[in-house]
């Protein structure tokens, strides 16, 4: 209970007596049980067991591929996680749970990030902006952006099956906004051409995490290729602070490191899971700076969230590189 207490998730009223602190969050909120049980579910704690291995067979460290990677290794298949999801059987207890529980942990870990990324940006500066949330799900963070700034507007796209459970959700939660016609809901894959042209914002939460970095120039050019002018990317993910510090970030005093030291300890932690399921990557400034250069695009600000993730703002550049 004392390294429970370390860690905040308890709290020591007096001598041996303890209440709940973090705790207290996750025995009510079902999401957020959801999120952290994913870290710990079979198929997520095999492929890091197998990390060790994928890192010390030449195969699987050189690769950028995601289906070359600690997960397929512990698997022995040259299945992705959404391939799993998608086409797994039901049978398979590793499938039913990791389907029963990665929606739900999704949900949880917008409610756990999003109020931040709600609060840290300027959205009201935008004024009537047409905000497209790609990759959205079923546009919770969209959702809470609409009741907070009734002049902007949204396209929510995913999958189709995703994009069917969206409706009902929207419909749910606020009907008034899908009647003044204020999101657009729309099944789109992020690997094709844009269909919203020119639209002021185009948003990626927990996108690029997920993919290696040839996939991410991929996700950003066809953005870059929909662009106007004054259109903009917002990238929600974490942020690794190098130790070293980084010119986008601010430092941590002396004598601390510039990274703040254990503070950005779960992000490390996080970076090796991106690693080991997907051959992605919690990234640096720099390297999120370097995908975006090969996509025509360069970082224009980082704002520094206060919840885990921070929202990168990538503006075009004149020159669109070949792979």
């Amino acid at each position: 209970m004392r390294l429970l207490c370390s860690a905040s998730i308890y709290e020591e009223v007096e001598a041996l007596r303890f209440k709940n602190n973090l705790s207290e969050v996750l025995a009510r909120n079902p999401g957020a049980v959801a999120f952290q049980c994913l870290f710990g579910s079979k198929l997520f704690v095999e492929a890091s067991e197998y990390l060790p291995a994928a890192l010390l067979d030449p195969e699987v460290a050189g690769s950028l591929s995601a289906t070359n990677t600690a997960l397929q290794k512990s698997q022995g298949k040259q299945k992705t996680l959404w391939d799993i999801i998608e086409e797994g059987e039901q049978s398979d207890p590793t499938v039913a749970e990791i389907r029963k529980m990665f929606p739900l942990s999704m949900i949880g870990q917008g409610e756990m990030g999003s109020p931040a990324l709600v609060a840290d940006f300027p959205w009201g500066s935008l004024g009537e902006a047409t905000i497209v949330d790609v990759g959205g799900g079923v546009g919770s963070m969209c959702l809470d952006l609409a009741k907070a700034f009734p002049d902007l507007r949204f396209v929510v796209e995913d999958l189709p099956v995703t994009i069917e459970q969206a409706k009902s959700v929207w419909d749910a939660e606020d009907p008034s906004i899908t009647q003044a016609q204020r999101v657009q809901l729309l099944a789109h894959d992020f690997f094709t051409e844009q269909p919203a042209k020119g639209a002021d914002v185009y948003f990626l939460r927990c996108i690029l995490h997920d993919w290696p970095d040839d996939a991410c120039v991929t996700i950003l050019r066809k953005l870059r290729d929909a662009m106007g002018p004054e259109s903009r990317v917002l990238i929600a993910d974490m942020i690794v602070h190098p130790p070293l510090g980084s010119r986008h970030l601010r430092s941590a005093p002396a004598p601390l490191p510039a990274n703040y030291g254990r503070a950005n300890l779960f992000t490390g932690m996080r970076d090796m899971v991106m690693l080991a399921m997907f051959n992605g990557s919690e990234r640096t400034p720099e390297q999120i700076d370097a995908i975006a250069n090969r996509a025509g695009l360069k970082i224009e600000k980082i704002w520094e969230c206060r919840g885990p993730y921070s929202i990168t703002e990538l503006r075009p550049t004149c020159i669109v590189s070949k792979l």
